[in-house]
């Protein structure tokens, strides 16, 4: 969704400065000797003159006004309309019943249409109610705009496999399978643009090749935007023969917009069939960013846009300084190999079940693949890995600081009492999840438990440094720079896991960090740093000083006899 927020960002941009530029370039244009345009276009309707919207349904692509009546139903009427726009303007929203015949529910080829009339005031001779038994000034027809689009499209249905896997039924049950359905749109935008700016033919304006011009009166008429641009996916309804007789609901949403609004829905319209401008965006990323737009304050927004940037910076600069202090780390003492080594199989549980949900963002996987490479890299250098020519091949051991220290020890007791918490706990999990939830495959099975027991109880395993740094009374063998960054990044991640689409569980993830964060801060107090300290971890600066003062001249040694032997007390012999 980043991607999209970021599109969305300069696309805007750039479709007001290539709008600025072709209006700036009318301006200047002008005959020297009469001082007037060249080829100017006006606009047809001037600011705040009157017009009417109609909207019709019918089973006929187009719909004459002499078969209005019979062939049509009216749902919308937007009568005596001023022609301008204001930003952030609300739409007028309509609910109408769609009244279908019945051949439209038995045969997927039957369609049905909404036809749109745009009608300015001065067009007319006499204005009737009904719509259609109005009449047209003569010559004036031709600036009544009218457009159709259909209401139905053809979409494919997936059915769900999902069973629950101790059923007698199971085998029974149907494999996942889909078919094709005609389904119906249930929302109209209907948009008129507002553009008062004069347009010059010949100098290259694209944007006036849009327009419907009249020649002979040097005008073009407003555009008129049909759009189900903000229609979900969960919106849309399949037509069965057994709705007959019910009506259809159509919401239609009435406004004038700007020619910003409508270039930039076009372009969206446009990226999302063809799969973004990079080619690599999904419909399910799309849909987000629809969903986004449509459910959040435009203050919201630009809020959470900001947050969701934070979360990529701050992930960029945990993951670089974490690659770093590893890259530079020599010792394992003060550090949890078993911590790291169970971070890593959690990894990989939790990619799979990612992987396996149908629920995800781009953005999540792309991040969890990333954070996947990483832990696979710590593990090397946490634990010796070293190859065998006979099966299993390879053989893992211990760094020789992390045998030789107290740090193995203490890790091993976490460990063990970290197992005899989480094994009950897993099970029990396993044996819920098996009667009372339902899953594709026992393989979806085993991952939805194991990722289960790794987002609930995802904590517990990171108890075993917790526990390291009390028994060691120091924090000051871990990479601070790297958790202060994933510390911030998990405070983001509890603002966008609202935001973005993900599995619940992954969202629960996120606040199960903020615990173990709060932990590391707790202990960051109470085992402060003493710079003077002599470390395992870092030279202090007093070792530096007596390091350097043994390699320093003993000249002061011979000095110090005399005053030694002077200040020896000679025995006195009485007698």
């Amino acid at each position: 969704m980043t991607y999209w927020v970021f599109q969305a960002f300069c696309q805007i941009i750039m479709m007001h400065i290539m709008l600025s530029f072709f209006r700036s370039r009318h301006v200047s244009q002008t005959d020297t000797t009469t001082g007037k345009r060249q080829g100017t276009y006006r606009n047809y309707l001037s600011t705040n003159e009157l017009f009417d919207v109609y909207v019709y349904v019918s089973g006929d692509a187009y719909v004459g006004l002499d078969s209005l009546e019979h062939n049509a139903q009216l749902v919308f009427s937007a009568e005596s309309r001023p022609y301008t726009h204001s930003f952030n303007r609300k739409f007028e929203v309509n609910e109408a019943n769609v009244y279908a015949p019945s051949h439209f529910f038995k045969n997927d080829d039957s369609a049905l249409y909404a036809t749109v009339f745009v009608v300015p005031h001065k067009s007319y001779a006499t204005r009737a109610v009904p719509f259609h038994k109005s009449t047209f000034k003569e010559g004036f027809d031709g600036h009544v705009i009218v457009k159709s689009l259909p209401l139905t499209t053809m979409r494919e249905i997936k059915h769900s496999k999902e069973v629950n896997l101790v059923s007698p039924d199971v085998s029974d049950a149907p494999s996942e399978a889909s078919e094709i359905c005609k389904h119906w749109i249930p929302r109209l935008d209907v948009n008129v643009v507002y553009d008062a700016a004069p347009h010059m033919a010949g100098v290259g304006d694209i944007y006036l090749e849009l327009y419907n011009k009249h020649d002979a009166e040097s005008v073009y008429d407003p555009l008129l935007y049909l759009s189900q641009f903000w229609v979900l996916e969960e919106h849309y309804q399949c037509i069965r023969p057994e709705m007959e007789g019910s009506p259809l609901k159509l919401n239609i949403h009435f406004s004038t917009c700007s020619p910003t609004y409508y270039l930039m829905s076009t372009q969206f319209k446009k990226n999302s069939e063809t799969g973004g401008i990079l080619g690599h965006q999904s419909a399910k990323e799309f849909e987000m960013f629809k969903r986004t737009l449509m459910t959040t304050n435009i203050y919201m927004l630009i809020f959470s846009g900001a947050f969701i940037m934070l979360h990529s910076i701050f992930s960029f600069f945990a993951l670089k300084n974490d690659i770093q202090f590893w890259h530079q780390n020599d010792s394992m003492e003060g550090l949890s190999a078993l911590s790291v080594l169970i971070n890593f199989i959690c990894d990989v549980i939790v990619a799979l079940y990612i992987f396996d949900s149908e629920n995800v963002s781009w953005l999540v996987l792309f991040e969890i693949a990333v954070g996947l490479v990483a832990s696979a890299w710590k593990v090397s250098k946490a634990i010796r890995i070293n190859t065998k020519r006979e099966f299993p091949y390879l053989e893992l051991g211990n760094a020789k600081n992390y045998v030789e220290s107290n740090t193995k020890k203490y890790d091993r007791i976490a460990i063990k009492y970290m197992s005899m918490v989480m094994l009950p706990c897993v099970m029990g999990y396993a044996v819920y999840s098996l009667f009372y939830e339902k899953h594709k495959s026992w393989y979806s099975y085993i991952i939805a438990v194991a990722a289960g027991s790794v987002y609930t109880f995802g904590f517990i395993m990171m108890t075993p440094q917790i526990y390291i740094n009390y028994k060691l009374k120091s924090v000051d063998h871990l990479p601070w720079r790297a958790l202060i960054y994933k510390s911030l990044n998990t405070f983001v991640d509890d603002v966008a896991s609202f935001l973005i689409d993900m599995p619940w569980m992954h969202r629960v993830s996120c606040f199960r960090d903020d615990i173990i964060f709060f932990c590391y801060l707790y202990q960051r107090w109470a085992y402060r740093v003493d710079p003077s300290r002599p470390s395992a971890w870092k030279p202090s600066s007093t070792d530096e000083q007596s390091i350097e003062g043994e390699k320093a001249p003993t000249t002061s040694l011979d000095d110090a006899a005399p005053e030694e032997t002077e200040s020896e007390e000679v025995p006195v012999r009485r007698k």
